[in-house]
């Protein structure tokens, strides 16, 4: 069940990256379809235009609750969600890298921090200048326990970025 989690927020990662570079998507199929714009001007034709919209799962403007965490929408069914809830399967060991300040303890603390929430399987670590990344593989039960994980992890001052 992990692999399988790892390829669906491998996927999402993906598609979000491939929707920031693009940032409009096509919307061919709409109900709102109109019959101009796509025929030159010297020459009058009945081709269909097709209409750009901004998607729901636009990366560059999410959605949020009213927590303030980031909503996706499923494009098959239309039901809108958190993140976790919506694209994770639980029970799953999940990745969560963190970026922080190359101190002696950032390591040891955020696995500890960590720990305190959920069993961390696996751990690596990798040091760059006055940066260090930590990825931990952690046992989570459910999108809540996730979500409590993050929040945890972003009160500590010396972190930079999480995945």
């Amino acid at each position: 069940m992990s692999a399988f989690t790892s390829i669906a927020v491998s996927f999402f990662l993906f598609l979000v990256l491939i929707h920031a570079a693009v940032s409009f998507v096509p919307r061919a199929l709409s109900p709102s379809f109109s019959t101009s714009n796509l025929c030159p001007t010297f020459s009058p034709c009945s081709a269909p235009t097709v209409t750009l919209l901004r998607s729901s799962n636009d990366p560059t403007n999410p959605s949020l609750d009213e927590d303030g965490y980031t909503l996706y929408t499923d494009p098959e069914t239309n039901s809108t969600g958190r993140v976790f809830e919506k694209l994770v399967e639980y029970p799953s060991v999940f990745t969560i890298k963190v970026v922080g300040e190359n101190t002696p303890t950032f390591t040891p603390d955020m696995i500890d921090l960590v720990n305190e929430h959920a069993d961390v399987k696996t751990k690596a670590t990798k040091i760059n200048g006055k940066w260090v990344s930590v990825t931990l593989g952690v046992l989570v039960e459910s999108a809540e326990q996730l979500y409590t994980i993050y929040e945890a992890v972003d009160k500590d001052p010396r972190v930079k970025f999480k995945f």
